[in-house]
Parts: structure tokens; sequence; C-alpha cells
């Protein structure tokens, strides 16, 4: 079983109060109701999510000469645009695997789905403008 930081201390917090239907109450840390343990895990869990400055900086801490940005809509699902010469000679999978380190534990947790570009700094600008290459 996985272990999700702040779970263990919501579930501790659940209300004894009815919800009117025989279902227990829960909150979570910011006091919002859930009539159903479901609706929490759906819901509830919605403050572990990550901004992206954090994951950007994280990547960037990973790398020696990384230009990072990190994009996203919902702080569930995020985009990022990784450029560094650290990709040179490597195919996509080992670029992705790079990052992946960076991230950790995160990847699959607090990131839930994540779109990768890692270029190297060649290649993007090639693929900013492919007239000049």
């Amino acid at each position: 079983m996985a272990f999700i930081p702040g779970f263990a201390v919501l579930l501790l917090q659940r209300s004894d109060r009815s919800s009117g239907t025989g279902r227990q109450i829960i909150h979570n840390r910011n006091g919002v109701r859930f009539a159903t343990l479901r609706a929490f895990l759906h819901k509830g869990l919605h403050f572990l999510v990550m901004e992206p400055q954090e994951i950007k900086t994280l990547i960037e801490n990973g790398f020696d000469d990384a230009t990072v940005e990190v994009f996203s809509e919902d702080n569930t699902h995020y985009a990022a645009l990784v450029v560094s010469s650290e990709f040179e000679g490597k195919r996509a999978i080992a670029r992705h695997q790079l990052i992946y380190q960076c991230l950790g534990s995160l990847m699959g947790n607090e990131i839930h789905a994540m779109s990768i570009r890692a270029h190297t700094p060649e290649e993007w600008a090639e693929l900013k403008d492919p007239e000049a290459g």
C-alpha cells in the first residue's frame, strides 16, 4: 500500500456526526465536508497537487544547464518542456527517465500525469525556427 502524505491524518479527523443518510462525514484539512469516503478520495485529496513552479524548480535542480517550463490547467495533469545539453546522444526514453529521477515518488502521486518534451538546445532551436536549420 502506498503512503499518501496527510491521508492518515485526514481519516482521523472523521466526524462523529451523521450526514443524515447513516454515513459519516469526512472533512479534509481545509474543512471541506464529504459525505462518503468515495467522494473524499475522488475530490477531497485536491490539496496534494503541486503548482507548476514547484515542479519546474525540482527539474531545474536536477540538471546543470536546463531551461524548463511546466504548464498545467488543473494542477494534476502537467506538460513539461525541458531543454538541456545533458540530453545529447540520448533517446527519448532515457531523457524522460532523467526527468523522472528529478521528481522521484511525486510521479503517479502528486503528479498524476505529465507529458514531456525533452530536447537538446540545438534541437529546440531548430524546432523554434525550422528555416534556420
